[in-house]
């Protein structure tokens, strides 16, 4: 299935995401909405696995627009 083969390149779930970046699930997902992490579905549930963090991933920034904040950078999983 797509999700194992995913997971085998070393993408993370949301949760793993959250843990890792020191932030709420939710979080996670309004970033990714804005394009500020790579995520990749894995069914027609449109539920995600998400690219690792990386040096210059996005950090909590209150106040400041999303626009302005710093987007991905490409991660080749496929």
């Amino acid at each position: 299935m797509r999700k194992e083969r995913l997971l085998d390149k070393g993408l993370l779930t949301i949760a793993e995401m959250a843990e890792r970046m020191n932030v709420s699930s939710n979080t996670i997902k309004i970033w990714r909405r804005h394009g500020m992490l790579k995520a990749y579905p894995y069914n027609n549930k449109n539920e995600c696995l998400f690219e690792p963090p990386a040096e210059g991933s996005p950090t909590k920034q209150q106040g400041l627009p999303y626009k302005q904040r710093q987007q991905f950078q490409q991660f080749n999983a496929d």
